[in-house]
């Protein structure tokens, strides 16, 4: 008898632990290889039953969840946050409820800087993208050999169910957090999954201030900023799933079939739409954009679409009246590194490189030069000459483009 209740006992506590395995989760972004965010309140949130209690432990510290109003979504919140590590470390998530305790992990996590990288084609591009040069991503490997510590990525999904009009408050559509492969030889080659923008982006700030680096790229082909508006595709199935999400900034690369009034009206709308989601403040939520590099013919001609805009020119302007109008809103002019048969120019190395100059000048106060020089006036001078005034941006002084014009 003793046994035949022991053995009931022992079914009862399996079957409780399973139910309560089923309904107790991390959130989908919560996986193996990530990167936390450093020196933020960090939030880790999840789903349990209701009645449950359930804890956070990672780095020697433990959060308790809290359940939110009316929800299944619990989130434990380490306020104090965590200093930048390269060491490979666990997070463990607890439930117990209904007799029964069930542990969820994530391995190999790692704390630094999470940068969400957005836009179309030429941020999508991968950095192995088919005929394009590998821009010396593997002496990055050969010089930094714990290069697995240092960069990471998730790709957020991109297949037809991005189309769902909802807003998804907690399913994540698709991404799996990856670091590179191990070795200068390794199949696949080290980082041939991710954005070249994004590479060069965390490659240089890495290189600066020896954090991780985590990309969160959201990104596709052709895809207009309204896209990543309220109501948006990727604002719905990107966006508002990591509404919770502690990271340090956003960069932009997008708006190459959009004229100058467009980009201005969407992008202005797009930055304070994103801080009001994450309940950040100008200061609090950095914003990056790429500024567009020159294109053949287009830069001389009116839109090919037929709005009296002038082509990629009216794009630079857009961009360009965006970051002097909006708090903390910076662009990397990459004119110089464009090819004129190729709206997708294949060299990534210096608009991520630009983008991470700027970051490092702008987010991290680093004594580098980070903003190109930009137009302020223009005066006629007595001998009939019209002499141009810029700001430097940092730097002490540029050449021209064009052999035949003169700087002083």
């Amino acid at each position: 008898m003793r046994f035949v209740q022991g053995l009931c006992a022992l079914l009862v506590a399996v079957v409780a632990e399973a139910g309560l395995g089923a309904d107790f989760e991390l959130a989908p972004y919560f996986q193996d290889h990530m990167v936390l965010q450093r020196d933020q309140p960090l939030r880790i949130w999840g789903k349990a039953p209701a009645g449950s209690s359930v804890s956070v432990s990672f780095g020697g510290r433990t959060a308790q969840g809290v359940f939110e109003s009316g929800s299944d979504v619990w989130v434990a919140t380490f306020e104090a946050g965590f200093a930048a590590s390269k060491e490979s470390r666990t997070l463990t998530a607890t439930c117990t409820g209904g007799g029964a305790t069930v542990t969820r992990r994530i391995e190999d996590a790692v704390v630094g800087d999470v940068w969400i990288a957005a836009g179309q084609s030429n941020m999508s591009y991968s950095l192995y993208n088919p005929g394009g040069p590998t821009y010396d991503a593997l002496s990055f490997v050969a010089e930094f050999p714990d290069q697995q510590q240092t960069i990471r990525t998730i790709m957020l999904g991109t297949e037809n169910g991005l189309r769902k009009p909802e807003a998804q408050d907690y399913d994540l559509l698709g991404g799996v957090w990856q670091r590179p492969a191990n070795g200068v030889n390794a199949k696949p080659l080290p980082f041939n999954f991710m954005s070249g923008v994004a590479y060069h982006f965390a490659r240089k700030v890495t290189q600066e201030l020896d954090v991780p680096i985590g990309i969160v790229e959201t990104a596709l082909n052709a895809m207009p900023a309204s896209m990543w508006k309220v109501g948006g595709a990727f604002y719905n199935n990107h966006l508002v799933p990591l509404h919770r999400l502690s990271f340090r900034g956003a960069l932009w690369y997008q708006g190459e079939n959009q004229p100058c009034e467009a980009i201005v009206r969407d992008l202005t709308a797009v930055i304070g739409q994103w801080r009001e989601l994450f309940s950040r403040t100008a200061a609090e939520l950095p914003f990056y954009a790429v500024q567009f590099p020159g294109y053949g013919g287009w830069d001389m001609t009116d839109d090919p679409s037929g709005d009296s805009d002038p082509g990629m020119r009216g794009t630079r302007e857009g961009i360009a009246r965006v970051a002097a109008t909006v708090e903390n809103a910076h662009m990397a002019v990459v004119w110089d590194c464009g090819d004129d048969d190729n709206i997708h120019p294949l060299e990534k190395y210096h608009p991520g490189r630009r983008l991470a100059l700027s970051a490092l000048r702008h987010t991290y106060g680093c004594d580098v030069v980070g903003d190109s020089p930009v137009w302020q006036t223009v005066e006629t001078t007595a001998d009939g000459k019209l002499r141009l005034g810029f700001d430097m941006g940092g730097s002490k002084g540029f050449v021209t483009a064009v052999k035949d014009w003169q700087s002083n």
